[in-house]
């Protein structure tokens, strides 16, 4: 299929018109989700002083996404500041979710991320001194998870059936 441009179409014109022909959206996005969800605290504190945890999610599409932070298995809503959609260069996008806290001894933070691409969603849990990753997998795909453990590090996550 050739695409003909008339000589009346200005510059500017063909070149949006190509690039929302190369989208992920006109591809149909059937390439597996690349997003990557990391929880990082702000800094480095000891119990009970007061924080911020970030909640990363990164390279995913389309851009309608929902985050939520649970402490305890509790939703927080209090506390909760996002940042707006992030545009990459590549047709993804990018967001911040941080929870401001104060960590006492033996409580449990987590980061769950429900996204269209996402045969069920990816939860990243957070306690002082510890990263937990609980992934499900399609028992149709396979995923491989390694994970390093570095006191206060953030280690990444990926989607369901993606290698890293």
């Amino acid at each position: 299929m050739a695409l003909q441009i008339p000589r009346s179409l200005p510059a500017a014109a063909v070149v949006v018109m190509l690039m929302v022909l190369s989208s992920p959206g006109a591809q149909g996005r059937d390439s597996p989700c690349k997003c990557r969800v990391t929880i990082s605290p702000s800094k480095t504190e000891a119990l009970n002083h007061h924080n911020l945890l970030v909640c990363s999610v990164t390279d995913f599409y389309p851009g309608q996404i929902k985050v939520r932070w649970f402490q305890n298995g509790q939703e927080q809503t209090v506390g909760v500041v996002s940042t707006p959609l992030i545009r990459n260069g590549d047709w993804t996008f990018q967001i911040l979710v941080m929870l401001e806290m104060t960590p006492q001894r033996g409580d449990v933070y987590t980061c769950h991320v429900e996204h269209p691409s996402l045969q069920s969603p990816v939860t990243v849990e957070w306690s002082k001194g510890s990263l937990l990753v609980s992934l499900q997998v399609p028992q149709d795909k396979d995923a491989h998870l390694s994970l390093a453990h570095l006191a206060n590090t953030p280690i990444p996550s990926t989607c369901p059936g993606f290698h890293y």
